[in-house]
Parts: C-alpha cells; structure tokens; sequence
C-alpha cells in the first residue's frame, strides 16, 4: 500500500475547513488560558476555555503512516490518553509547543519523526509496547507493526497536568479519530488509558459507539475488555481492547504483566489464524 496515498489523505483530513477553523480557535484558546473564559461556537462543535495561569497548548496531534506500517500484515494502533509532555523541549519533544505558524505537514512530520524515527519517548508507555512487540515477534513470529494515537488531540505542554476535555469532548477531535481510523485501517487497536477510576471510557464511547466485555481478570482486577459495537448489525472493522495504562500495570508486578502479554498474544494469534 501507497504511503504516500495514504498521508494525502491524512493531509487532507486535516486541512479541511472545519479543522483550519478549529485551528484559528486553539490560537485564541491558548491566549485565553491566562485570561478570561471564552466559548467558542462552530460548525465543528461547541467549547469553553480554560483558565490555568502558565499553562500552554501542545499542538495538534496529527498522525503519519510509515511505509512499514502501511506494507504490514497486521497493523496495531496503540490508543494512549494524552500528549503529556509534547512541546516540553527539556524532555526531548521539540517543537511541539502550540504555535498558529506550524503547518499541518510540519505537525505530520513531527509525528513522524517522533514515532519512527526516534521510536518514541523513553517512558513507561513505550517500553510497554515495545516488549510487546518482541514477544508477538518472538513467540508468534507475526510480522506487525504499531502506529500511536491518542484520545485527546490537544494537551498541555507541562507533564501531569493532562488534557482539557472542553476542547478533547468537541465533535471535530471525536470525528477526526473516527476518520483517522477508516484511513489508516489497524486490524487491532489497544486503548491503553486506564479502567477503574480516571479511565477515559465516556471518551471512547463518544467515538466509538460501543461496550466493553470482560476478557481477563484476576483476582477481582479487570484486566483487558474487549469493546463490541452497541450496534450489533454494524460490529467494529477491526477488534479493539482496553487496558491499562502500562504505568498502572507495572505497579502491579510482573505476574500481572506478564498474564497480560499471555492473554494479547493469545487474542493476536487467534486473529491471524482466521
């Protein structure tokens, strides 16, 4: 499959209408940050800004596809919370700070080069996938690739403070995933944003119509559930699955872990076998 077919595509998704004005908003958003409230009213939805003195919009979180992923049998979207960290220039995100001047393919490159070039950050998160990649690799000897997105477009710059859900709950970021997923077509997608308290499963249900169903737990500890479309008639293109963040889960111990590779590659063979 044509990379570049695809990132067109993607380009093109994001340079809509509706998305430039969104854009135009996020300046006058970011300036409001240290400044009275503003509601912002479009065709892209309804919002209200924040008031957190000191704090900074990252930019849009706009996706690009690698030819390795594109040219993969079995393609995984790992489905994270936030951007925490984007823009922080000490923590190696440069030029992920907002500003009005970054073009879209500017965005798309960044993406990029911080996906498949640099391989991600050296956090929790990505050493979680990262295992879980050599063990799909070395006990399944499945030919896969990951690709990341997250459920909030637009966070803070700052760690720890997350994301706004004024701007994350508007119909264009809810439609623009949706979208993102019908051009990038994973065959699975992990959504590694937590289950119990602070999950962001009203956020997934938002974009996803659907329910979740228990796959493993242990000792009274939701482990996985897999997301099944509420519209029966209509399931899901691809299988999805809930987890928790993998910070969360290497409080848990190694057991715990290791119970949720087991249970991954056992759900990733079935899949390739069909």
């Amino acid at each position: 499959m044509d990379r570049n077919k695809i990132n067109d595509a993607l380009y093109n998704l994001y340079n809509t209408e509706p998305v430039r004005a969104f854009r135009k908003d996020l300046d006058r958003y970011n300036q409001a940050l240290s400044g009275e409230r503003i509601v912002f009213s479009g065709i892209y939805g309804k919002f209200e800004s924040s008031h957190i003195d000191g704090l900074e919009l990252t930019n849009m979180y706009l996706l690009s596809a690698s030819d390795a992923y594109m040219n993969s049998p079995f393609k995984i979207m790992v489905v994270g919370r936030e951007t925490l960290g984007w823009g922080d220039e000490s923590n190696g995100y440069k030029d992920g700070a907002y500003s009005s001047e970054n073009s879209i393919m500017s965005l798309m490159d960044l993406y990029f080069e911080h996906t498949f070039v640099n391989k991600g950050s050296n956090s929790t998160f990505h050493k979680f996938v990262e295992e879980l990649s050599f063990i799909i690799d070395s006990k399944l000897g499945i030919k896969h690739q990951f690709i990341f997105n997250n459920i909030a477009k637009i966070a803070y710059v700052y760690y720890n403070i997350g994301f706004d859900p004024n701007i994350n709950n508007s119909e264009i970021v809810k439609e623009l995933f949706q979208k993102e997923l019908e051009i990038l077509k994973p065959d699975m997608l992990l959504f590694m944003t937590g289950i119990g308290k602070n999950n962001l499963d009203s956020y997934i249900q938002d974009r996803l119509c659907v329910d979740f169903e228990d796959v493993l737990q242990l000792d009274n500890n939701l482990l996985i559930s897999e997301l099944k479309s509420k519209d029966k008639s209509n399931p899901l293109a691809f299988r999805a699955f809930r987890l928790n963040h993998p910070t969360a889960i290497s409080f848990k111990g190694n057991y715990i872990k290791s119970q949720i590779f087991d249970k991954l590659l056992s759900i990733v063979g079935e899949m390739k076998k069909v």
